[in-house]
């Protein structure tokens, strides 16, 4: 309810938001969808610019794998996020549109390391490259990611995702 909220003072105030989770900040809010059932499905944010966040909001979030962790939910929805997305004519426009693991700010410092890690594909680079050069925090943080996420993925495609599948969903990704 709170990250509704923020969103909503923004829509009501005509305040961009992108610049929060890396995508165009010129772009306004202009609606916002609870509990979608698609993508990260618990807020959708239209933007003027056709983007959107696609938000799942977690009181508490670690770098745990657990099928019941809610970064191995959140990281599932992002496989499925980007393989309807590449299936439907390739991924989203990662200047437009972002995919976020909103939480609390108490929440554990390793995802910080994951938020990070994703950050340094922001400029492009190959996933296993970007990954290597990474510190090791950073480095576990994405293996963690790259560990759901082909979970996810290759029980909804019967393959592996690839490299570059794998670097633009760390790209699309944020945590906030």
């Amino acid at each position: 309810a709170a990250v509704a909220t923020w969103f909503a003072f923004h829509i009501l105030a005509r305040l961009p938001v992108g610049g929060r989770f890396g995508i165009n900040n010129t772009a306004l809010p202009v609606a916002i969808r609870l509990e979608t059932g698609t993508g990260l499905d618990d807020i959708e944010v239209s933007q003027s610019d056709g983007g959107a966040l696609h938000i799942q909001s977690k009181t508490s979030a670690t770098l745990a794998t657990g099928d019941k962790a809610p970064l191995a939910k959140t990281g599932a929805q992002l496989a499925d996020w980007m393989s309807e997305a590449k299936a439907s004519g390739g991924a989203p426009d990662p200047t437009r549109n972002a995919a976020v693991l909103a939480v609390r700010t108490d929440a554990a410092r390793s995802l910080d390391d994951l938020e990070a890690g994703c950050r340094a594909f922001d400029l492009g680079g190959a996933w296993a490259i970007t990954k290597a050069e990474r510190n090791a925090a950073q480095r576990n943080a994405l293996n963690v990611l790259e560990s759901i996420v082909t979970a996810t993925w290759t029980a909804a495609h019967k393959v592996a995702p690839t490299a570059d599948d794998l670097a633009d969903m760390a790209r699309s990704f944020h945590v906030a």
